[in-house]
């Protein structure tokens, strides 16, 4: 893999993990029954 299409898969890897972690906060959002305005001020 050269190093375009690894930066390409990091860029790729890092949106994958931000997607998740948003998901993540707003399942637990909901578990403690918070609104996205209050989570993301």
């Amino acid at each position: 893999m050269g190093p375009k299409m690894r930066n390409k898969f990091k860029e790729f890897e890092d949106f994958e993990n931000e997607a998740f972690l948003e998901e993540q906060m707003d399942e637990e959002a909901v578990e403690y029954g918070m609104t996205e305005e209050e989570i993301y001020g």
